[in-house]
């Protein structure tokens, strides 16, 4: 019989880059490397699960004009298919969400139709 996976997925945000500023809506890229197949993959934003994607590549399109904080966290969690579960470094950026300019999260909607 073949011995269970007992280690956890490794998980790497590939993208964007840890403190960098954002200004519109970004893609958020992660890298998860196991030996077993990958169940799902959660996205947390400031300690909220705001996504869970199914399907390599693994990806949360992030639209920070809804945050009404200055700075933002993103933590991710891998589950492979033997209950391991593998975190990524906890990255923090800098947002700007005034590029809403039609209200949608709140912005001024002055220059909309």
């Amino acid at each position: 019989p073949v011995a269970p996976d007992t280690t956890a997925p490794i998980v790497t945000i590939t993208f964007p880059l840890d403190n960098a500023t954002l200004s519109a809506q970004t893609t958020i890229s992660v890298n998860v490397v196991d030996d077993s197949d990958i169940d799902s993959v959660w996205f947390i934003v400031n300690g909220v699960s705001e996504f869970i994607d199914t399907i390599a590549p693994y990806e949360y399109s992030w639209d920070v004009c809804a945050l009404t904080e200055e700075t933002a966290t993103i933590l991710v969690n891998a589950f492979d298919s033997f209950g391991n579960t593998g975190v990524s470094e906890l990255l923090t950026y800098s947002v700007d969400g005034s590029y809403d300019d039609c209200n949608v999260c709140g912005g001024d909607n002055s220059t909309c139709p």
